[in-house]
């Protein structure tokens, strides 16, 4: 069984900052992570999120 070391986010803008909102950034995480746990539920498998 093959086990993925990270998974990183990197969010690109269109002026080239690195900065945003923490509460759209929190928001876009919090999405991020249903899809994670929704496939992991839909596929059957365990997965172990740590930030």
């Amino acid at each position: 069984m093959n086990q993925a070391d990270k998974f990183e986010v990197h969010y690109y803008f269109g002026d080239e900052s690195h900065s945003m909102d923490a509460v759209v950034r929190n928001k876009c995480e919090a999405e991020i992570l249903a899809i994670l746990l929704e496939t992991a539920d839909t596929l059957k498998i365990d997965i172990d999120i740590n930030a």
